[in-house]
């Protein structure tokens, strides 16, 4: 098999009770190492592209045969080599956006959604499918069924007795308008028993440590968002990006960070190379996409944290409040989106990351602090949930000592 890049394909299963415990039949695959030869009568999965059949799987002697490379197709998806990073819009302003008006950035936002809705309708075929992409259930499955496993996807999680999924509740702390909103998610927080992780630029507005302090010393985490939340991070070269993020790291030393998010969940390879020994985890990594399905190819297709290297990816796998309400969404719709997708990642044992923002034109919101409450609410009560900040999900994948 030659690795000429991914070619997206529906992968079709053909015996129903290969995986009995997925409800998908198809779905589409950027796959690597495609073998090139019609079917075999033994065929039990095949790939279509365009006109063209290919043997995906086919059970030869009571066992699974893959036709494919499926681990380097996995790894393939949870690293995104089917997308192109680019600087965005936002990222080429001769200024900061940060420093438009309030008004002003929310227009832009929404003309960036729009454009990215155009590119993903002007693509062949968007992938992955949002908000739910069953992609790597599927893969995961069939390694299952031929008695393999992919030891870089963490699907077995760190759970009490009784507990089925985790939950991490992020706030993108932006902007100091942001900041100064806070205390009413903690106030929530504190209502239900849980804690979260707060993540703040490295260089973008004051903050006092002493409120910081108290806030990790009560079980809640403090993460590195970028630095000054312009867009520019992702695309700078590795030891300019290395610099920020030791610049960042040095302000916040003392509040035990040990995550990354990306602003914007910009990302890059140099980003990625940059993070790895700097941090514990990064979460900057959508499953199934950002501006609500607005990108073509854009997300790992994956509801686990997987490693990366040396670092843990935990993916952003619940669509946030800034790119719902981008797009229009009303709050009622988001509150349903969220609990229709919380309950998904419940079913398959995986990690539900939310992401808010406190700003008043999104997450601040009234009607938006109501909706974070509805699934606030729904998860204190739901024995099977499990409320842990990245950190802590982090150091028990990974092993490390507890802070």
């Amino acid at each position: 098999m030659q690795d000429e890049g991914p070619i997206l394909a529906t992968l079709a299963l053909r015996d129903n009770a290969l995986l009995p415990g997925v409800e998908e039949r198809a779905c589409r695959v950027p796959v690597l190492g495609l073998a090139g030869r019609p079917p075999p009568a033994a065929c039990v999965a095949e790939f279509l592209a365009g006109p063209d059949r290919y043997a995906a799987v086919s059970r030869e002697d009571g066992r699974l045969v893959f036709h494919f490379d499926i681990q380097r197709t996995i790894t393939a998806l949870l690293h995104e080599e089917f997308c192109a990073p680019s600087p965005p819009l936002v990222a080429r302003l001769p200024v900061g956006y940060h420093l438009l008006p309030g008004r002003l950035r929310k227009g832009l936002g929404r003309a960036l959604y729009a454009w990215h809705r155009l590119r993903r309708r002007r693509a062949p075929v968007p992938w992955p499918a949002w908000p739910i992409d069953r992609t790597l259930e599927v893969l995961l499955g069939l390694l299952r069924a031929a008695g393999r496993t992919c030891p870089d996807v963490i699907t077995e999680l760190p759970l009490a007795p009784g507990r089925r999924y985790v939950v991490c509740l992020t706030h993108d702390v932006d902007s100091r308008a942001g900041y100064e909103r806070i205390e009413r998610f903690l106030d929530l927080e504190r209502k239900y028993g849980v804690t979260a992780t707060y993540n703040i630029p490295g260089a973008r507005y004051e903050v006092d440590r002493r409120r910081l302090s108290a806030l990790v010393e009560a079980g809640f985490e403090i993460g590195l968002h970028g630095h000054d939340h312009s867009g520019r991070l992702a695309f700078l070269g590795e030891e300019e990006i290395g610099a920020r993020i030791r610049e960042g790291l040095q302000r916040f030393d003392g509040l035990d960070v040990c995550g990354f998010r990306s602003p914007m969940l910009l990302r890059s390879a140099p980003l990625f190379r940059a993070l790895e020994g700097a941090v514990l985890y990064d979460s900057s990594v959508p499953d199934s996409g950002t501006f609500a399905g607005g990108a073509p190819f854009d997300g790992c297709a994956s509801v686990f944290p997987f490693r990366r290297g040396k670092l843990l990816e935990i993916p952003v796998t619940m669509p946030s409040d800034a790119d719902l309400q981008l797009c229009g969404w009303r709050a009622d719709r988001i509150g349903a989106l969220w609990m229709r997708k919380l309950d998904w990642i419940a079913a398959q044992g995986g990690v539900a990351v939310l992401v808010t923002h406190p700003e008043p034109q999104f997450g601040g919101d009234p009607r938006m602090l109501a909706c974070y409450e509805q699934v606030l609410r729904r998860v204190a009560g739901d024995p099977g949930a499990q409320v842990m900040t990245g950190k802590a999900l982090a150091r028990a994948v990974l092993g490390r000592e507890p802070a």
